[in-house]
């Protein structure tokens, strides 16, 4: 697959556009390239007038896997350009409206781009995860959209076991909006995306920047630290399909 067709851009209707991660096997996982092209989407249709509802959607079983750890620019955040926290601040701060429709695993860095999207339309089969521990990750990145969506005590629960959170689990915690069947999930979106087009652009510009900007002074945590022995025996581990070695089999 080239580098062009693992982002579909598809005017699916009048000032409706879809962004589609088209890596389905790697469970839809963002390597930096794949951010890199995402930021800049994003960027570019900010001021575009043709744009006024923006959909993200994963192609094939899953939603987002979250961070590519398979990737070559694995061991580093930034892989030398943009990371997830600076695409996950992008979309939080996108001054039109986003809806994320998702299935199977919402994961990590996948879990917060739906948490930053102003509208979750979950199928029955969709779960979320923040399972970064388990590879000698703090999931400081994605703390502040996840907490926003949840609330701090629903997240450090969610980031503490790994769990997996159902999609009703979601819908109970406020971050799913609707649970929508996909056989009926483009007449939901329909109705939808007619009420968005209600929302006068310019007043509801205001309100994602007032959102974000009051969002923003309550302070981001400090990054962790990219090149700790966790992180790298994480992800060696997770290369290698083996336990990594702080695992304790419980009897």
């Amino acid at each position: 697959m080239s580098d062009d067709d693992s982002l579909l851009v598809e005017h699916q209707r009048p000032a409706v556009w879809a962004l589609t991660v088209n890596r389905p096997a790697r469970s839809n996982a963002l390597d930096p390239p794949m951010i890199s092209r995402l930021i800049a989407w994003l960027d570019d249709a900010t001021t575009r007038e043709d744009i006024r509802v923006v959909l993200l959607l994963g192609r094939g079983k899953h939603f987002c896997a979250g961070a590519d750890l398979a990737s070559d620019h694995a061991r580093s955040p930034t892989g030398g350009g943009y990371s997830i926290v600076h695409l996950l601040e992008r979309l939080s701060a996108f001054p039109k409206p986003t809806i994320a429709l998702t299935q199977g695993g919402c994961v990590g860095a996948g879990a917060a781009i739906a948490a930053c999207c102003d509208i979750v339309f979950a199928d029955s089969s969709s779960f979320f995860s923040v399972p970064e521990l388990r590879v000698g990750m703090a999931p400081l990145g994605v703390a502040p959209q996840i907490i926003r969506a949840i609330g701090e005590r629903a997240f450090r629960k969610m980031a503490i076991t790994g769990e997996r959170m159902s999609a009703s689990d979601a819908l109970n915690v406020g971050l799913v909006h609707r649970i929508v069947a996909i056989e009926s999930r483009e007449a939901e979106l329909s109705t939808l995306i007619d009420d968005l087009m209600h929302a006068a652009p310019s007043a509801l510009r205001q309100l994602k920047h007032a959102l974000n900007d009051g969002f923003k002074r309550s302070g981001l945590p400090v990054p962790e630290d990219e090149h700790s022995d966790e992180r790298q025996e994480g992800i060696a581990s997770f290369r290698s399909s083996r336990k990594p070695s702080w695992y304790a089999k419980q009897a």
